[in-house]
């Protein structure tokens, strides 16, 4: 789902709760939602070339994330 533009982190990512790899970068968004904390067996987060304002707590509930790049 890189680089498609998205201005809202996109709501249907929520349904994938067994995702582990989730590549996000280059969209528009600026803010990860609360809800990042349900996809549970996320290990690899990458959102980078975004402008990002925040970084929610709820992102520190992902207990097998071992890789984040912002």
């Amino acid at each position: 789902m890189r680089e498609k533009g998205y201005s809202v982190f996109p709501e249907e990512i929520r349904r994938f709760k067994n995702l582990e790899i989730l590549d996000l970068s280059m969209n528009k968004f600026g803010v990860i939602p609360q809800w990042i904390s349900e996809l549970k067996e996320l290990r690899k987060l990458t959102i980078a070339y975004s402008p990002l304002r925040e970084l929610t707590e709820s992102i520190g509930e992902l207990t097998n994330l071992t890789h984040l790049k912002l």
